[in-house]
């Protein structure tokens, strides 16, 4: 009888054990499953990256090439209104490639570069041209909510270390020295920028703005545009007045006066350019006729353009990817310097 129980518990044993080891190759097997499938999704979600990346840069590409054949063609050393109907140009070309694709939308635009102020400063009277940026920075600070009493005297302190660091200012030791002593340290360029991203580099006034304020006041807030919207160092000028961006026109008006003066001045610029069909010439008459007091902040300006800016996107959902490009043009042999900045 004893022998009859014992051999009972000992087949119970048997099959706990027996249970517990296919518990175990199940979970074996599970894991391994997981593995496999993990891998087939990466492969095949890498798979799809790679399509969607090839197809992307060649859509990208290509639209870059149209852009560059329709400004050799249509807008190197012409007037405003040929840079005006190249974009509608460009924009068209984009709308009727994206409908043909099966997936995905194409974007972008063709801007003229010389309708932003040239931060380098190499063109025109050097007095004007600081007075210019002092204006578009004040106004700029008093759009964002940053202005003060104090806000035309940071600006100008401001606008003498951007010339310093792009080697056309006076006095910069004091700047020189605080590069060095920064953590880390480094030597200031005295070269011309390269990238707007150097002018958060800049130092900038005691007191003045943080960095979270010029960070807004660099890169905009909403509707509201910021200074890498309206300055360039792509473009040496001069600006050119047919498509100049209507907070830097603003900017031609003494800070001293008021917001409603710079809108009439920049609405009597808009009026102009169209009684003149942006003909070379019109804006020095303009010119002419305002008071006294806006000789100061009245720069040289130009009628055409020689240099754009592409952007381009494209998403299909999955992938998205972006260039842009700009193409410096010669209005004496026509030809165009090809610069391209990357995705």
């Amino acid at each position: 009888m004893n022998n009859k129980f014992a051999r009972s518990e000992h087949r119970e044993d048997e099959k706990g054990v027996v249970l517990l080891i296919v518990l175990i190759l199940m979970l074996f097997v599970a894991v391994i499953a997981t593995d496999i499938i993990k891998s087939s999704r990466y492969d095949y979600s890498g798979a799809v990256y790679l399509k969607n990346t090839y197809a992307g840069t060649a859509l990208l590409e290509s639209a870059a090439e149209t852009a560059q054949g329709l400004f050799q063609h249509n807008a190197a050393g012409e007037n405003g209104t040929a840079f005006i109907e190249l974009a509608q140009n460009f924009n068209s070309t984009l709308i009727n490639t994206s409908s043909l694709l099966e997936a995905g939308e194409l974007s972008g635009k063709i801007e003229d570069e010389e309708s932003r102020f040239p931060i380098n400063m190499h063109s025109g009277n050097a007095t004007i041209m600081k007075n210019v940026l002092t204006g578009l920075l004040v106004n700029l600070c008093d759009a964002h909510g940053f202005g003060s009493s104090d806000t035309e005297g940071y600006a100008r302190n401001y606008v003498d270390s951007v010339c310093c660091w792009t080697g056309n200012g006076t006095l910069c030791d004091n700047d020189k020295d605080d590069y060095r002593s920064a953590d880390p340290g480094f030597t200031m360029p005295e070269r011309p920028m390269v990238t707007l991203d150097e002018l958060l580099l800049i130092n900038r006034p005691d007191g003045w703005l943080n960095d979270e304020e010029f960070g807004t006041l660099f890169h905009g807030s909403g509707t509201i545009p910021g200074l890498k919207d309206l300055v360039t160092p792509y473009s040496d000028g001069p600006m050119n007045i047919n498509t100049l961006k209507r907070e830097v026109v603003m900017a031609f008006v003494p800070v001293e006066l008021s917001k409603d003066d710079r809108l009439n001045f920049y609405d009597d610029v808009v009026a102009g350019r169209a009684d003149n069909k942006g003909n070379t010439g019109w804006f020095k008459a303009f010119a002419a006729q305002q008071p006294a007091t806006y000789k100061k902040y009245i720069p040289e300006v130009g009628y055409s353009s020689e240099t754009a800016r592409v952007t381009i996107q494209f998403n299909n959902g999955i992938y998205s990817s972006s260039l842009m490009e700009v193409f410096k043009g010669d209005s004496k042999s026509g030809r165009i310097k090809y610069k391209k900045y990357g995705y």
